[in-house]
């Protein structure tokens, strides 16, 4: 089977950085991998680096931008010739170009839809329902995260509900378990940190509208001076949430860490860690925290709060004194953690990667016997 995957770029997002841990997976199952990045400028050099190495052939149209209608004719230009039994896309816009570019070939493969999250900009819009109908029906199959994705695209597009099929996405088990933890001593000095004995909270996200840090960041000014948050990730919003640590006089208890490729070794080596999210498909960050061996804590919001144990994990957004109270009862209570730790564990083992990458496999092998 020759399987081409179509996405925007391999940038430091949860579905970028899924692939790059899945192709490899398949390749040694016998099917024949090509990657296309619609852009590339955004790529994080180790994700590409490491997927060639593992002998994924990997291609960039080098877009000028994402949104042109010119991404279209650069794809017909790279599909041209080529033979693919099926081309797996992921998320917008590269959903809406890849049936546009194979509108008028004679070639015609079967085409898979990855749906990442539970909500996105278009749904809700009277103006994209028609359009998304459109695109999505151009689809074989959509594979939905979770149910509550499942859900959340049938109400959206009612018609594509036949061609949806839930997977769960993964994580490996086996490779986080390998990641020692960072060191602490040094950490504390990179940032700064003096307090004897700190308590330290990490929350790995985006900076952009779907995170909220603002909850975790409220919520830092009700607790004692020794707790101090880490803020792993880049985004949009990063300068502005760096602007309002510095209004609220929180600069020396608030650390950016900035895109950090050492993420699993910060989780296993911090006191708790946060997922304050105003929505999620399903969280790669919950389910690597969650197997990290330290305790989580997540917001109850969809995406999240399906994806852990029970509502011990589980915090709202509107509210800071419960977050506040859970972060307090984790430091003074060492059982607590250690039992949510241990249940995690063995939660997260029916996330697994190995099964994500076996039910799809088993979906490409029904579409191409068709």
């Amino acid at each position: 089977m020759r399987l081409l995957h179509v996405i925007n770029d391999l940038g430091r997002g949860g579905a970028e950085k899924l692939l790059v841990h899945t192709l490899p997976m398949y390749q040694e199952s016998g099917v024949a991998i090509t990657l296309l990045l619609l852009g590339g400028t955004n790529n994080v050099p180790e994700y590409e680096l490491g997927l060639k190495e593992n002998g994924i052939e990997v291609h960039r149209l080098n877009a000028v931008s994402l949104y042109r209608l010119s991404t279209v004719k650069l794809l017909k230009q790279f599909l041209a010739g080529k033979h693919y039994d099926l081309i797996h896309v992921h998320l917008f816009p590269a959903m809406y170009w890849l049936p546009l570019a194979l509108s008028a070939m004679k070639s015609q493969p079967r085409l898979v839809f990855t749906e990442h999250n539970t909500q996105n900009r278009r749904w809700g819009k009277f103006y994209f329902r028609p359009v998304d109908r459109f695109f999505y029906r151009k689809y074989h199959k959509i594979i939905a995260i979770t149910n509550e994705v499942r859900d959340g695209l049938t109400i959206w597009v009612p018609d594509v509900k036949e061609r949806i099929t839930v997977i769960n996405n993964g994580i490996d088990l086996k490779q986080l378990d390998s990641i020692l933890p960072a060191n602490k001593a040094a950490l504390l000095q990179e940032l700064g940190i003096r307090d004897k004995d700190p308590f330290l909270i990490l929350m790995a996200a985006r900076f952009d509208r779907q995170k909220n840090h603002r909850a975790l960041i409220e919520t830092l000014k009700t607790l004692p001076s020794d707790f101090h948050v880490l803020l792993a990730g880049e985004g949009v919003l990063k300068e502005a949430y760096e602007q309002h640590v510095q209004e609220l006089g929180l600069a020396e208890r608030i650390h950016f860490l900035g895109f950090r490729t050492d993420v699993i070794a910060l989780m296993k080596t911090v006191d708790v860690n946060v997922l304050s999210s105003n929505f999620e498909g399903l969280s790669g960050v919950t389910l690597e925290a969650l197997a990290s061996g330290v305790p989580f804590l997540g917001a109850r919001v969809p995406g999240i709060e399906k994806t852990v144990p029970d509502e011990r994990f589980l915090f709202s957004n509107n509210d800071t004194g419960e977050l506040g109270a859970k972060i307090i009862s984790l430091r003074e209570n060492k059982i607590l953690g250690k039992q949510m730790s241990e249940d995690a564990l063995n939660f997260v083992r029916a996330f697994d990667i190995p099964k994500m990458v076996a039910a799809h496999l088993e979906l490409y092998h029904s579409l191409t016997r068709q």
